[in-house]
């Protein structure tokens, strides 16, 4: 028993750094795994930066997920009314106006996978673009085919597509054309 916890204590004292180092993936500029999300790559749309164009997609994002709000002073999203929806209900919200913008949507799992972020980890997204963000699932209005239940859905804790059910609750990130 003994000679197991030791074992057990050298792989953790072996391996602790290597974790700690990939949790902070993204907020330790020193490592060579370039972003695949640029901060570059991303251009304020609005006075207030609610809203950001991605120059390599010609998007327009909400930088907040829906529900959460802009706080100026701390510049960041943060979570005022827990809002998640269901499919339909995310679905529902398509041409709202907002930001003086119209013709928000939901995006699919191709122009929602566009922002996931694979340098990091536990969040996949840049922090920098869209703070704030929950390292949760997300829904695209991709549905899976042949079901008529199941919808592609991106997580953000790791920036993989999954699937849910339309009754499923996740959070909503509206997109838009720039032009």
């Amino acid at each position: 028993m003994r000679i197991m916890q030791k074992y057990l204590i050298g792989l953790f004292a072996l391996f602790f750094p290597l974790m700690a180092a990939n949790a902070a993936l993204c907020s330790n500029q020193s490592i060579a795994i370039p972003a695949s999300t640029p901060t570059s790559q991303f251009t304020l749309a609005s006075q207030d930066a609610q809203t950001v164009v991605d120059n390599k997609t010609g998007l327009m994002w909400l930088r907040c997920t829906y529900g959460f709000s802009w706080s100026v002073s701390n510049v960041r999203c943060e979570n005022t009314q827990g809002v998640t929806k269901n499919w339909v209900e995310a679905l529902g919200l398509a041409g709202i106006n907002y930001e003086g913008f119209t013709g928000w949507r939901v995006p699919n799992v191709k122009e929602l996978a566009s922002i996931v972020e694979r340098k990091c980890q536990v969040l996949a997204i840049n922090n920098e673009i869209f703070p704030g963000s929950p390292a949760a699932g997300y829904w695209t209005s991709t549905h899976v085919v042949g079901s008529t239940t199941d919808v592609k859905s991106i997580d953000f804790s790791t920036g993989n597509i999954d699937t849910a059910k339309a009754s499923s609750q996740l959070y909503l990130r509206l997109v838009r054309d720039a032009n």
